[in-house]
């Protein structure tokens, strides 16, 4: 268990993550032009990440900054914490999936 000094540098170095990744990234194509990127890598069962994406993160869809931003969630994990984290992580990875392939096919049939 890492220790309690260590937990309170993830805030941190999560938000440093997101913002290298939104001034890294390419733009996406002329329908993402002028939209933020915004990659959020987390873990499944992390307490910390689930507060950071409920208490946080939510407020972009309700504040309608959705409409600005590409967001792309990343399941991430450490397998050696335990197996329901990698199990968890999995299942995180197959429905970003289907639900990228589902708004694909959404996006196409409007």
């Amino acid at each position: 268990m890492a220790s309690p000094q260590r937990l309170l540098l993830l805030p941190p170095l999560v938000l440093l993550l997101v913002a290298a990744g939104a001034i890294l990234l390419p733009q996406r194509g002329s329908a993402e032009e002028g939209k933020v990127s915004l990659e959020l890598y987390y873990e499944s069962l992390c307490p910390y990440c689930s507060r950071f994406i409920v208490n946080h993160l939510a407020g972009i869809f309700e504040d309608g900054l959705i409409d600005a931003v590409h967001l792309r969630l990343v399941p991430y994990g450490n397998a050696r914490v335990g197996q329901y984290y990698w199990y968890n992580d999995t299942v995180h990875t197959v429905a970003v999936v289907q639900a990228w392939h589902v708004s694909a096919h959404t996006i196409m049939l409007t």
